[in-house]
């Protein structure tokens, strides 16, 4: 089977996105409406990580939008849900997304073309 060369680094590029967003819906006052619109739109994202699809359903089962309530709420969410040993550092740490680039950063999300091209390949090997 042949790999694209760029798939890897596309893969990275998207995996570092995702967390991004995470990180976003962990430390940004974004609008609620916004929140909950992000929340919906990444409902069907076929997650890089595994660790990225527990934080993300962590966060719809708490309905994020308050960052202080978030670091104390979420880590006993992810326990609950049989998920102790999830790396929360790495989700309230300071992201890159402004809030005014939160809309748009979500649909690039949803645009990163891995969903098909992971099948594609997997079906191949």
């Amino acid at each position: 089977m042949h790999r694209d060369p760029n798939s890897a680094a596309r893969d990275d590029s998207a995996r570092e996105l995702e967390l991004e967003v995470l990180r976003a819906f962990c430390t940004l006052a974004v609008a609620g409406i916004e929140l909950r619109s992000a929340m919906v739109s990444l409902e069907r994202h076929a997650w890089r990580d595994p660790e990225h699809r527990i934080v993300y359903d962590a966060l719809r089962r708490i309905h994020p939008g308050r960052p202080a309530a978030l670091r104390e709420e979420l880590p006993g969410m992810a326990t609950r849900m049989g998920f102790p040993d999830v790396d929360w550092q790495r989700y309230f740490a300071p992201t890159k997304i402004k809030p005014a680039e939160f809309e748009a950063a979500v649909r690039a999300v949803m645009q990163a073309p891995h969903a098909r091209a992971s099948r594609a390949e997997t079906a191949s090997e």
